[in-house]
């Protein structure tokens, strides 16, 4: 009888207790960034990390949503739909704010312009912003030498910038001469070396760049992750090569982040 009596509540308890113990919900904003993440590969960077993040720990269950670039600084305010962005820079468009805590960089790196390389060689082309007829950028993105601009618009009356939907496209318009300069970040052209795609030979970048800038993560305040607890996780990621294993999948392991986790992003 009592045998009987202790499997039945052994039953009746079992669901309450897996519930209780269930891993954590949390949603993870990425947006057209490749190789962090792009919705047209189904491996990117991002992707790998939170593969490894929901290994290594089981608080917590990291999910993507993909947003549009000008929606993420929404989308881990107060009310916002996520809860962490990987691969952030403060110079992108945040303004102070107590919605969100900035924590440890990941990778550095820089945004330079690029041009054909045998027009280059030719005297046809050069790294003249105001002599340029069109300069193709990444709609959503932030440029230095637009002072941030955004609006699609204005960019192409005031700056001769003209936007595409990635910086796969803006290759795209500079290898097919729809653009004179195409602005892109060491990741992506060091990732698509990587790939050993054909257009990267073709295409050379300029020596003084747009911007240098160092991708860290951002934590909603109010979401349900403490900044704490993934800074702890990302460190131990760093200190074990796990961060710069992922990163080497990539060919982007030369970038990894080599400053301290208090410091701030480069100028």
């Amino acid at each position: 009888m009592r045998l009987s009596l202790f499997l039945c509540l052994a039953v009746l308890l079992t669901p309450s207790v897996a519930y209780t113990f269930a891993a954590q919900p949390v949603y993870v904003a990425v947006y057209e960034f490749p190789p962090y993440y792009s919705s047209r590969s189904s491996v990117h960077i991002t992707g790998k990390l939170v593969e490894v993040l929901n290994k290594q720990q089981n608080d917590y269950q990291f999910i993507l949503r993909e947003v549009r670039p000008a929606e993420r600084y929404g989308a881990i305010a107060a009310g916002g739909c996520c809860d962490v962005i990987f691969f952030e820079s403060e110079l992108w468009g945040w303004q102070e704010s107590n919605d969100y805590h900035w924590g440890r960089g990941l990778t550095a790196s820089a945004e330079r312009f690029y041009v054909m390389r045998e027009a280059l060689a030719a005297g046809k082309v050069n790294f003249d912003l105001l002599a340029a007829n069109r300069i193709g950028g990444v709609h959503g993105y932030n440029y230095n030498f637009v002072d941030n601009v955004t609006n699609a618009e204005v960019l192409e009356e005031r700056f001769k910038v003209y936007t595409a939907d990635s910086p796969m496209s803006v290759l795209h318009m500079l290898v097919g001469n729809r653009v004179d300069i195409g602005i892109l970040n060491d990741d992506f052209v060091a990732w698509v070396r990587h790939l050993e795609f054909p257009a990267v030979d073709a295409i050379v970048g300029s020596e003084f760049v747009d911007q240098f800038f160092v991708t860290r993560v951002v934590v909603n305040a109010q979401g349900k992750l403490p900044a704490s607890f993934i800074n702890n996780q990302l460190q131990e990621l760093t200190e074990n090569g796990g961060l710069e294993a992922i990163l080497s999948q990539f060919g982007i392991a030369s970038l990894i982040y080599k400053g301290t986790s208090t410091e701030a992003s480069a100028n």
